[in-house]
């Protein structure tokens, strides 16, 4: 054997063995899994930095804004499907809003206005809550849907928020709702 072949090896050898240490090292660094507590720190203090950012830069009055324009389409779905249960059951489905002087939210309650007043309607989701932003002005306190699906009044519900105003509206022929910005 030359010394040639002896350092060639040699070298091999050294070689084969970094190798080695290298994909040790790093078959350690692919089995971490989880999060490190630092890492979840980092992320949490970087999106409350972000939030607080964005809450200055629009304002409170973009924000509740945004939140009219939503609790407005939550509560015309909530009408299509008080609506389609009162069909569905073959009996009255009520929209009652809540709070008083100043409304605050709506539940879904089945049964007839006189159930609801009787207390005896039966609640069928959970109470819905309007944004803090959000001033809610309906034309009854009660809005009913009969078996077959029609309103029993023409009912409206205005949604204020400091620079929107959305309006929802049933007709009582068709007791479909409709949505619109005024």
């Amino acid at each position: 054997m030359s010394a040639i072949d002896v350092r060639q090896r040699t070298a091999w050898r050294a070689t084969k063995a970094n190798l080695m240490n290298r994909v040790r090292h790093s078959a350690h660094f692919t089995r971490r899994r989880g999060v490190s507590f630092l890492e979840l720190i980092v992320v949490v203090s970087l999106m409350g930095i972000l939030s607080s950012v964005i809450v200055s830069r629009y304002g409170r009055s973009t924000l509740g804004d945004l939140g009219s324009q939503g609790d407005a389409h939550r509560l015309w779905l909530d009408m299509q499907y008080a609506r389609r249960i009162a069909i569905k059951n073959g009996q009255s489905c009520c929209i009652v809003f809540t709070g008083g002087g100043s409304t605050t939210g709506y539940q879904l309650l089945l049964g007839s206005a006189s159930d609801v007043a009787g207390g005896v309607a039966t609640q069928v989701e959970q109470a819905r809550v309007f944004s803090t932003d959000i001033t809610a002005a309906p034309s009854a306190t009660v809005l009913e849907f009969d078996f077959e699906g029609h309103a029993a009044a023409t009912y409206s519900v205005t949604l204020t928020a400091p620079d929107q105003r959305w309006q929802v509206q049933v007709l009582p022929l068709s007791g479909i709702p409709t949505v619109k910005k005024l």
